[in-house]
């Protein structure tokens, strides 16, 4: 069974109140270096996303005033069916461990991947505007 996307911040935040993995995400001493659990190793991976989109939302924020209306379109139409790529492909990889304890941590990998190369680009979509 495929779970909504959107659910994902909602199940860890539950998993978090009830005291499951997704509580280690607040424990300052998790060491992702080495972590050796897989409900560490998802942590991380939760982590490592968190931290791509955190960025991701940042750099959007910062390119979109500089451009003019039509770009702007351009670029929010382009967001948002990057954004629909994204997370088809990390379901995709994701489904191979459907069920499994590997499958959060292989979903967020992925998610982390790809958000992290978007990242690149957008700043290299900033850098064209301010050389």
């Amino acid at each position: 069974m495929q779970r909504p996307l959107h659910m994902l911040p909602l199940l860890a935040l539950a998993a978090a109140l009830c005291g499951g993995p997704a509580a280690a995400a607040s424990d300052p001493a998790l060491d992702c270096d080495n972590a050796t659990t897989q409900a560490d190793i998802n942590q991380c991976a939760g982590q490592d996303y968190q931290r791509a989109d955190a960025e991701l939302i940042q750099l959007y924020a910062e390119l979109m005033p500089r451009l003019d209306k039509t770009r702007q379109t351009m670029a929010r139409t382009a967001q948002r069916v990057w954004l629909r790529y994204r997370d088809l492909q990390c379901s995709y990889e994701a489904a191979a461990y459907e069920g499994g304890s590997m499958e959060f941590m292989v979903h967020n990998a992925c998610l982390a991947r790809i958000t992290s190369q978007r990242n690149d680009t957008l700043t290299d979509m900033l850098d064209q505007i301010n050389p």
